[in-house]
């Protein structure tokens, strides 16, 4: 099963919190930075909480939801081949 934490791990990220979706459209609210949410395809890093709680496609309510997906915001990272293949055999 494809967790943030074993990502993380085996892309040597160094998050101090991430979260994973699939979809990329909701999450747990990140509590240590950086931080970083992940999709299926990539990832959106924050470095601090202020760029997290200022980025513009996502809604801070009981749940975090990003409007159109991660992988339609500014500073979106797409994963590259040699990612992909290291996520691959998680």
């Amino acid at each position: 099963m494809i967790t943030a934490k074993k990502i993380n791990q085996a892309l040597d990220l160094k998050a101090e919190h991430c979260m994973y979706d699939k979809n990329g459209t909701w999450y747990h609210h990140l509590k240590a930075f950086p931080g970083i949410l992940f999709d299926r395809n990539g990832y959106l890093v924050f470095r601090n909480e202020a760029d997290y709680l200022a980025h513009n496609k996502l809604r801070h309510t009981q749940d975090l939801h990003v409007t159109g997906g991660i992988s339609s915001a500014s500073g979106f990272i797409p994963f590259s081949n040699d990612e992909n293949n290291k996520i691959s055999i998680l």
